[in-house]
């Protein structure tokens, strides 16, 4: 999952995802998303300019919130967790950003994903002719 990124943007206020409604649980697993794997708070601006297009908004000014779906007589669920600064049970401290997953710095771009497709392509080289020479040594004579 990639760290959350805006660009041409300005005043956004960020902050843990908030809202329940009913059968949101249901919803999330067919998304495939994991209510425990949160990374709200590393947003990522392309167009950063001096001073940040965004704010968190600080746990004082934050609350959570349901909604109803007209015809579905369900409750509302709250699925993903927050920190506990905003009175959840997640940790404080910031998840890992997926730049410290091994993607590259996008400061250096597209340098640093050439050498990574080299790198790759040098693995996948190297895989292929053990693979040969297996094979090779593997035929009957």
């Amino acid at each position: 999952m990639n760290d959350p990124v805006i660009e041409a943007s300005s005043g956004l206020k960020i902050a843990p995802f908030n809202i329940g409604w009913p059968k949101l649980r249901e919803q999330a697993e067919a998304a495939e998303l994991d209510p425990n794997y949160n990374k709200w708070e590393l947003v990522f601006d392309f167009t950063i300019k001096g001073e940040k297009n965004f704010e968190i908004i600080p746990p004082s000014e934050w609350k959570t919130e349901t909604i109803t779906i007209p015809d579905d007589n369900s409750v509302p669920e709250m699925v993903f967790d927050y920190p506990k600064r905003y009175g959840g049970t997640l940790s404080d401290e910031p998840p890992k950003s997926s730049a410290e997953d091994g993607a590259f710095d996008i400061a250096k771009g597209k340098s640093a994903a050439e050498q990574k497709f080299q790198a790759y392509e040098a693995a996948n080289k190297k895989a292929k002719e053990g693979e040969e020479a297996k094979t090779i040594a593997e035929k009957p004579k």
